[in-house]
């Protein structure tokens, strides 16, 4: 893990553990642990029936549940997965930090977790939704071991759609209330198919010079309704511009992916994300409109070359770190555009030198193009 990635070190002294994790602001609870980490952590305690032999924590965030188990349990074989690839490299991270082996690997909810477990954890991000939620409590079943348990922690508000999606062949077998969360120890005694789409939100009509173009919205994603403000600045330097390899950082439901090949109709296009829904969605509607010429790269470094990069930040990103990717990928690309906030657009172009040959503005936001 890179310093520039490392915003700041946790100290977390907890069931006789004491334990470092190194954090960036733009991962759960950066802050300090939070406390369903904690109540979920403190009730595995109490249920004798728990088997740690091999443990998954699923969205595992900077890693505390699963480094916290696997020191308690050092036989114990532990899977951290995570949708955030900045999560996941983390975990990795803070278990050489605290001296333990666990796999930490990215994966969409279930989608690469491939073994079975004894014990699943998670502590469920209340913004997911219902469907996810039903997703990460049924499909537990079909990646647990006979009488494995899956423990979930969830906030109060949450409680009331937690037990309508419960069902035959799920028990309760330890259930918690203590402040704003709520923790469960589920068990199953049968397997619960799930095949639904949990992720999907709306078909959506997507127009550029009166040419239609058709994507599947997903849930957790920005421009689930319709192209933002931030990509129409961009189409209009795109408009002017000419490139054969294209790369995409944060191509959110992929509506920049289609106006670059709208616009440039290039050889290739890079799509890069951290996070495993935005490139499975924007992939998704590449393909639904026929275009299938692009790389798909989930990863927190970007090595691609190219003539042209498209930049949307990632959530929270400071202007230190910017400016400091900006000077690494004008290596690699020689032009970028990227949009964001006026003062911090103009604050970054200051801060990194850099010649501004085009520019957009609307409301409150700027784009450019520098070279």
């Amino acid at each position: 893990m890179e310093k520039k990635y490392i915003k700041k070190q946790i100290r977390f002294n907890f069931g006789g553990q004491k334990l470092l994790f190194d954090v960036n602001q733009s991962l759960f609870s950066s802050f300090s642990v939070d406390d369903g980490t904690k109540m979920l952590l403190n009730s595995l305690r109490k249920n004798l029936e728990i088997n740690y032999s091999k443990i998954l924590d699923l969205g595992c965030g900077y890693g505390t549940m699963g480094i916290f188990l696997k020191k308690q349990n050092p036989p114990s074989e532990v899977h951290c997965t995570d949708r955030d690839v900045l999560a996941t490299e983390f975990t990795k991270h803070n278990a050489i930090l605290n001296n333990c082996e666990i796999k930490s690997y990215p994966s969409l909810d279930y989608e690469e977790v491939k073994d079975k477990f004894s014990l699943i954890i998670t502590n469920f991000p209340a913004k997911a939704g219902t469907e996810v939620l039903k997703k990460f409590v049924w499909d537990a079943s079909n990646h647990l071991t006979e009488k494995g348990i899956f423990s979930i922690v969830i906030v109060r508000e949450l409680e009331k759609e937690f037990r309508e999606i419960l069902r035959e062949g799920i028990e309760i077998i330890y259930e918690e209330k203590k402040g704003g969360y709520f923790v469960f120890h589920l068990g199953y005694n049968k397997k619960i198919s799930f095949e639904e789409d949990i992720y999907f939100r709306d078909k959506i009509n997507y127009v550029l010079e009166e040419k239609r173009y058709f994507l599947n919205t997903v849930r957790n994603v920005p421009e689930f309704e319709k192209a933002s403000y931030h990509t129409e600045l961009i189409n209009e330097i795109l408009e002017k511009l000419e490139a054969k390899v294209v790369g995409i950082i944060n191509p959110f439901q992929g509506h920049r992916a289609i106006s670059a090949e709208h616009f440039l109709k290039p050889k290739k296009i890079n799509l890069i994300s951290r996070d495993l829904l935005q490139l499975k969605s924007s992939k998704e509607n590449l393909e639904i409109n026929n275009f299938f010429n692009f790389d798909v790269s989930a990863t927190i470094e970007i090595e691609t070359k190219g003539d042209l990069l498209i930049w949307i930040f990632d959530k929270n990103e400071d202007v230190e770190t910017i400016v400091e990717k900006l000077k690494l990928f004008k290596k690699n690309y020689n032009k970028i555009i990227f949009c964001d906030e006026k003062k911090k657009v103009e604050h970054i172009i200051k801060i990194a030198k850099m010649k501004v040959v085009d520019k957009k503005e609307k409301n409150n936001l700027k784009c450019v193009l520098i070279e």
